[in-house]
């Protein structure tokens, strides 16, 4: 059975896609553990308002018409006129997760570097989030990072691992030349695999 995944944005002043607000913020509390940090009001108002802030890029997903969970943008780089990367977090019902997550994520990034021309896509974890890490390895990011003490859980500093991904088309087309110019420009030591 082939699955119809549906990607809807919210949009407050349309209307169009609160029909899924309610399940939405149920899944938020739900996971907020996950999702939100101190800084966050965690409470009706403060989740409300945090799916406000990401729209109209805060997302609704269905698969076969059925509430999946949602995944939201931010951190934009780039210009008003060409995109160049941004941090996706995205959130789904436990009975979708797995391969339903996996597909979604890789419909999700195919259409932010076809359709905006994308360079990269980041996402942000804590440490413990296990089935998130496995979500992004599976889906072909790489670990680039590990902010240690990045922000405060529970009143505790917490570690979150950073994941990113390449458009596919931009690492094919990157030519010899352009990988060697990069080296020579930035002193880059393969061998330690960072600047020097």
């Amino acid at each position: 059975m082939k699955h119809n995944y549906n990607f809807i944005p919210l949009d407050f002043q349309t209307k169009s896609g609160l029909q899924f607000l309610p399940k939405i913020l149920m899944l938020l509390d739900k996971n907020k553990s996950m999702m939100v940090d101190d800084y966050t009001d965690a409470n009706y108002e403060g989740l409300l308002n945090f799916v406000k802030s990401f729209t109209p890029w805060f997302i609704a997903i269905t698969k076969n018409d059925e509430f999946l969970g949602f995944i939201y943008c931010t951190d934009w780089q780039g210009s008003e006129t060409q995109k160049h990367s941004c941090e996706i977090s995205a959130c789904s019902e436990k009975k979708y997760f797995g391969s339903d997550t996996r597909n979604v994520l890789k419909l999700f990034t195919e259409y932010l570097y076809n359709n905006l021309g994308l360079v990269k896509i980041f996402a942000r974890t804590y440490k413990e989030n296990f089935n998130c890490v496995k979500i992004l390895i599976d889906s072909g990011f790489k670990q680039e990072g590990f902010l240690k003490g990045s922000t405060l859980r529970n009143n505790e500093l917490q570690d979150q691992f950073i994941f990113g991904r390449l458009n596919p088309i931009f690492v094919k087309n990157k030519s010899v030349k352009d990988k060697r110019d990069y080296r020579i420009k930035y002193n880059y030591n393969k061998k330690n695999r960072k600047e020097v």
